[in-house]
């Protein structure tokens, strides 16, 4: 989509979810996310904002910059223009300007257009992928090469009318009518290497290929990766450099950008951090996208689809605005608005009908099966659009569906970060990083920064949040310990995880490096506290974690699914209950409201009150899930009642509760009843959750000094490391 319709479709999705929340009273509609209401008009003009920039600019909203994040800087080609002598490559420092050499440049953008929008596509046609479960764009390695119908000289007219003269003045007519678009694109960038970190002199000019990367098992770090997905030419042309620069690059797909941003903002909390995550998912909903494909008639339908998202009047017939879209999106969302089980993979074409997304399924998951929609459409309805001769051809009625579905999927994601974007324990908040004493060495000492991230064994997969650089203004820092202040963030101890990252290309070295990290109740914590602490050397690898030092007073709980080997015994916290509830045939069992759930613990009590919209009664069954007031632990858990304040009784057949976390893992089982039974008026079902408060969770992990061989995989997880010592 262009940076008009993604604008769009973010303002509809706030007001169409604002609309659904209760209003508790007040006249007008709130979206309350983190302790933020979206609804209000600066949030929602910062959210689209940043929803629209995601490859361009930093976001602005009424002429101030929200984020110091610059999307049009997250990818760097280097335009090779030495030619060597045979025996070297001839590649040089792009970053250095030397004058007795034809220096190499680097490069973020091509006639006006930014490098960052070849990690917008998910190549569903390709098949499963060598580095994702769909890879992103690539044109000899994905199928940018294949199915191409559009010349380059009909996707010029829709360009901007500046990019479409320099592109015309610089490939001529003749050239732009016998190549088609990713054909001629591939040969303009057939000299030109993608600057990835690990490379020779990169100095954090690509943040986006290491942002994006979740490497598989298979690899044994990201600089593996990112060496296989970006192979380097040298001077010449495309049939030359077979193998290896930008046609034979595979980009990061658009599912890994929404991945890294929603988990970023997790932690960071900020309003234009979910920007980019709606991006991701809008982006998927365009067949082009999820085909791989840069041409065939993409900026074509793109503009044509801009005209009717967005009404340039004023008025109320773009399709962002009309109710009847509206409504139709409403009621998909509503479809997706559960918490059910997740998959543990997707595959095309299987999973595009057997499938159906809810709020436990992921963010990139999420993002893969708006991607199988698109595709479908993209081969059976366009016909990969081989022959288009008006647009007519596009389908509006197709064109309408793909839109509903991105607003739908856009709700469900802010939904989704409603829910799991909750307030971290006193205890267990970070508010202050220290690093303490320091030594360092090499040209570019004092120049680097410490990131945060969540979850990850290595310290260097998913979201993350970066300091600012430490240095001065002399490359000198006058203290030999370093203070960062974390509190605006919502940074979970037990799942922090920190690494070290350098400015420049010049290697540097720490040494004797102690850390420390401050909650808010006020403790200080060791993080890294060793008697002979190894040094940390920076070389062509620009960022390395920080190790953990394990202590038995640090006995906090990771999140299920995450890789890092820690004792969860005793430190589960339970977040939300969950019910299936299935009502009777009778009549009366279908009135609204007046069945309240209740979850008594040791410190706190929860009302919950059951389907105050009524109940369809019958065979459908209800599933819902609600906070719990104040965090529990299994322990603390001690009894349910199910009651009835109605004036009738109410028939149920079926019954069941589930206990989860933060991330809408399953927990525990909680009380059901397996056979029907009927609820009079007034009365109070006690359930007993169990025996003398005496279980155990259903998982338990142990920490282990290695990761073991044969991983266990916990049902609606990713799988992980450790092993289980008991399972109840």
């Amino acid at each position: 989509m262009n940076p008009t319709s993604h604008r769009a479709v973010a303002i509809a999705a706030v007001e169409c979810l604002a609309d659904l929340e209760p209003r508790n009273g007040s006249t007008k509609n709130r979206l309350m996310i983190s302790g933020q209401d979206f609804a209000l008009p600066s949030n929602k003009a910062i959210l689209a904002a940043a929803d629209a920039n995601t490859d361009g600019k930093p976001p602005e909203c009424d002429g101030e910059t929200y984020s110091n994040y610059d999307f049009s800087n997250e990818v760097r080609f280097i335009d090779i223009n030495g030619q060597g002598d045979g025996e070297n490559d001839a590649l040089d420092d792009p970053h250095h300007n030397e004058f007795w050499e034809v220096c190499d440049k680097c490069e973020k953008e091509g006639f006006g257009s930014s490098f960052a929008a070849y990690n917008h596509f998910i190549d569903i046609g390709k098949g499963k992928g060598k580095y994702d479960d769909y890879d992103g764009y690539s044109y000899h390695n994905g199928s940018g090469h294949l199915g191409e119908y559009e010349d380059l000289y009909d996707a010029v007219p829709y360009f901007t009318d500046d990019i479409g003269k320099r592109l015309l003045n610089k490939l001529g007519v003749a050239f732009t009518k016998s190549k088609k678009t990713d054909e001629a694109l591939a040969w303009y960038f057939g000299d030109s290497n993608v600057e990835y970190p690990g490379s020779r002199w990169y100095c954090n000019c690509s943040p986006a290929l290491w942002h994006y990367s979740y490497p598989s098992q298979e690899m044994d770090s990201k600089y593996d990766e990112l060496e296989q997905r970006f192979p380097w030419g040298h001077y010449g042309n495309n049939s030359d450099n077979e193998g290896g620069c930008v046609p034979w690059s595979v980009f990061m797909p658009v599912d890994n950008l929404g991945r890294y941003w929603y988990e970023t903002f997790l932690m960071s909390r900020k309003v234009w951090d979910l920007g980019p995550v709606l991006h991701a998912v809008q982006d998927a909903c365009v067949p082009h996208h999820a085909a791989g494909h840069m041409g065939n008639y993409h900026a074509k339908y793109e503009k044509w689809l801009e005209e009717r998202l967005h009404d340039r009047t004023g008025g109320n017939t773009s399709w962002s605005k009309l109710e009847s879209l509206r409504t139709q999106a409403k009621e998909l969302y509503q479809s997706f608005n559960h918490i059910l089980d997740k998959p543990k993979s997707l595959t095309y074409p299987q999973d595009l009908m057997n499938e159906k997304p809810n709020l436990s399924w992921s963010v990139d998951q999420i993002i893969t099966w708006a991607a199988f929609n698109a595709y479908y459409e993209y081969v059976y309805t366009y016909n990969c659009f081989k022959s288009l001769k008006n647009i007519a051809e596009f389908r509006t009625e197709t064109a309408q569906k793909l839109f509903v579905l991105s607003l739908a999927l856009s709700m469900l994601i802010l939904r989704k970060a409603q829910i799991e974007a909750i307030p971290v324990p006193r205890e267990r908040k970070v508010e202050a990083i220290n690093l303490e004493p320091i030594n360092m060495s090499g040209k570019g000492a004092h120049h680097f920064m410490i990131c945060i991230t969540q979850g990850s064994m290595n310290g260097m997969v998913g979201g993350s949040i970066e300091t600012g650089v430490f240095r001065d203004k002399w490359g000198y820092v006058p203290h030999n310990y370093y203070f960062v202040d974390v509190s605006e963030y919502e940074i979970d101890a037990a799942y922090m995880l920190l690494s070290i990252k350098k400015e420049y290309s010049d290697t540097l070295t720490v040494k004797n490096l102690k850390v420390k990290y401050k909650t808010k109740d006020g403790i200080w914590h060791d993080y890294y506290n060793e008697k002979n602490p190894e040094d940390i050397v920076l070389d062509s690898k620009f960022q390395k974690t920080i190790p953990r030092t394990i202590q038995k007073k640090d006995n906090f709980p990771i999140a299920l699914g995450a890789d890092y080997p820690y004792e969860l015994k005793d430190r589960i916290y339970i977040d939300k209950v969950r019910v299936c509830l299935q009502p009777g045939e009778d009549k009366d069992a279908g009135s609204s409201g007046g069945l309240t759930l209740r979850v008594n613990c040791k410190y706190s009590r929860t009302d919950y009150d059951l389907f105050p919209g009524g109940m369809a009664h019958g065979k459908e069954t209800h599933d819902v899930a609600f906070l719990l007031f104040g965090k529990a632990k299994p322990r603390d858990l001690v009894s349910m009642e199910l009651i009835n304040k109605r004036d009738n009784a109410v028939h149920i057949v079926g019954f069941r509760t589930q206990f989860l976390d933060g991330y809408s893992n399953v927990l525990l089982p909680g009380p059901e009843h397996t056979g029907d039974f009927w609820l009079d008026p007034g009365r109070e079902e006690s359930l007993v959750i169990a025996q003398n408060n005496d279980f155990q969770p259903l998982y338990e992990f142990t920490r282990v000094a290695d990761p073991v061989a044969d991983p266990v995989t916990v049902p609606g997880t990713d799988p992980v490391v450790t092993k289980p010592d008991t399972r109840s």
